[in-house]
């Protein structure tokens, strides 16, 4: 028995030998006793393992983008969210309802990325409970040229971030060589894909920085007037990134 496997039946249909690994179950049913053989992982004999380890890789990393957008389809959601906004910049209070407005702008975005993506806005401040006389149940979209946001203040976008830190070292061992270095951090828990629905355990690792630190600001992580060019505008930047000490604009 394999659970949650299902979708490397086609990879395995494919080869011929492979090493299982396998954690056996005692239990009785109706009277008798049997064993289960639990499939708890499997992989390429040696000599087939470079080509699945590199499939594997990228496997994992596409499903990093669907479930941790970064910064370049942020900025779209968010060019996409201003043609949403009410005359008082706000927006449905719902991520449901705000996912499917944004489905009709941006069509090629898997839903379970536009919801994500959401979040992250939601978690860095850039979308913030209408105040004072706004309107109840509605968020207010932050405006450009205002106030810096920092996306590492979202839990979901750090998390992104480490996990594709993680699978970038994977791809060098791969490249290196080093098949045994790179099948050990494919099995660390965040490079395990989980399922679409977000991974409380990996939003606690990510609240303390992915491995147990502080998060650290990283390079490019600003913005620098992305919202503009992708709204086709020379007008002053979007909400702010601050990736360091000095806040850099979106």
């Amino acid at each position: 028995m394999a659970f949650g496997l299902g979708e490397l039946a086609e990879r395995v249909r494919r080869l011929q030998r492979l090493e299982v690994a396998v954690r056996p179950r005692v239990r009785e049913f109706r009277g008798q006793w049997q064993v289960d053989l639990r499939v708890c992982d499997l992989r390429p004999v040696a000599e087939d393992r470079a080509a699945w380890l590199r499939a594997e890789v990228e496997r994992r990393r596409r499903w990093v983008e669907v479930l941790y957008p970064g910064r370049e389809v942020l900025v779209q959601v968010y060019v996409a969210l201003e043609r949403l906004t009410a005359p008082d910049r706000t927006v449905p209070g719902s991520v449901g309802e705000l996912a499917t407005a944004l489905q009709r702008h941006l069509p090629r975005l898997p839903r379970v990325t536009l919801r994500a993506a959401v979040e992250i806005l939601r978690e860095a401040g850039v979308l913030a409970p209408a105040a004072g006389d706004g309107p109840a149940g509605r968020w207010r979209l932050a405006e450009r040229g205002g106030p810096s946001f920092d996306l590492a203040a979202s839990s979901r976008y750090r998390t992104g971030l480490t996990r594709r830190r993680l699978l970038e070292q994977v791809g060098a061992a791969l490249a290196a060589g080093l098949w045994e270095e790179a099948e050990a951090g494919l099995a660390h828990p965040l490079a395990v894909i989980v399922p679409v629905r977000y991974n409380e355990t990996s939003k606690t690792a990510a609240g303390r920085g992915g491995h147990g630190a502080a998060p650290r600001p990283l390079p490019g992580s600003g913005f620098a007037g992305a919202a503009d060019r992708a709204a086709g505008g020379q007008g002053p930047a979007g909400p702010g990134v601050s990736p360091g000490p000095a806040p850099q604009p979106w």
